[in-house]
């Protein structure tokens, strides 16, 4: 992971790629740095703001952090733009200890969907 970190933050003083970004965000997700996993989430965002990955990935760092407000939004939208997706981590609906057991229960807490360019 440290390669891959830095080889994401090379490729981060090029340019702000989306996939780089992504992916350092999900290092620090994985973690359990979600301050700093938001950060590069939300770089992502001012990219491309309507990336189902990236909505996903901060309505997922948002919750464990317990900003329920920021989910809601996050989500909601996912929802629009991808319902399969947003289906499969339906727990994000949930807030508190409801929501990390829906989580668990679908297998989804500590799995994280890689961004390459390739879709």
């Amino acid at each position: 992971m440290d390669r891959a970190v830095l080889e994401f933050k090379r490729i981060l003083q090029q340019q702000e790629y989306v996939p780089a970004l992504v992916n350092l965000g999900n290092i620090f997700f994985l973690a359990g740095e979600m301050d700093k996993s938001l950060e590069y989430y939300e770089r992502a965002q001012s990219q491309e703001p309507r990336n189902p990955k990236v909505l996903l990935a901060i309505a997922r760092a948002n919750h464990e952090l317990e900003n329920y407000g920021n989910v809601k939004r996050a989500y909601a939208e996912l929802k629009t733009l991808d319902p399969q997706m947003a289906q499969k981590y339906a727990y994000l609906d949930f807030q508190g200890d409801e929501g990390r057991r829906a989580a668990e229960i679908s297998k989804v807490r500590g799995t994280v969907l890689w961004d390459d360019e390739e879709e």
